[in-house]
């Protein structure tokens, strides 16, 4: 209905998001093919960490993540060619929107109590996880094509790369600035 109102309006489409899920590309697919034309974008998740302390194994990951873009990217393909759809204005699939991503694992707490919001999930990052997240950007653009869209899932405080304290502010080793 949104569409009806406003044509340029841009849906992204909730994806199973976790290459570990039981509907993962299944329910990507069923969504797309629902959805057809409307489907601008189609999500993507993940969050990779070292809890085994396996470094070369870690610094790999990106390999994975690289997969789930063209495996995800086969399924929008996959979706516009079974439905024979022509090009109508230059918008003929579903691209990706990598909307959450990161590195996770050091620190899983999630509880917290109070009217004040505590300091949750906080990571610490180090070289390694730098490199990780440089392996996700580096990803992004190899696959430029068709991941149009990437947010890191979060910004501040909670598995972040700008840690704040009142009136101090830390940049930890996973920021990066575009412009």
């Amino acid at each position: 209905m949104m569409k009806d109102v406003d044509r340029s309006i841009e849906l992204v489409v909730c994806g199973s998001c976790g290459v570990g899920m039981e509907t993962y590309m299944d329910w990507d697919r069923q969504v797309l093919e629902y959805l057809g034309d409307l489907a601008d974008y189609i999500s993507l998740h993940r969050y990779v960490g070292n809890q085994t302390g396996d470094t070369p194994d870690f610094l790999a990951i990106t390999k994975s993540i690289d997969r789930q873009i063209e495996e995800m990217d086969a399924a929008c393909r996959f979706v516009q060619a079974r439905a024979r759809r022509p090009l109508r204005g230059g918008k003929h699939r579903a691209y990706l929107c990598f909307d959450e991503w990161n590195v996770w694992y050091k620190n899983m707490q999630m509880d917290g109590e109070g009217r004040f919001a505590p300091h949750l999930i906080e990571e610490v990052y180090n070289l390694e996880d730098a490199l990780v997240v440089a392996g996700f950007l580096n990803s992004f653009i190899r696959h430029a094509d068709v991941v149009k869209i990437a947010n890191i899932a979060q910004i501040v405080n909670i598995i972040a790369p700008v840690l704040t304290r009142g009136d101090e502010m830390l940049i930890q080793s996973i920021f990066t600035l575009s412009r």
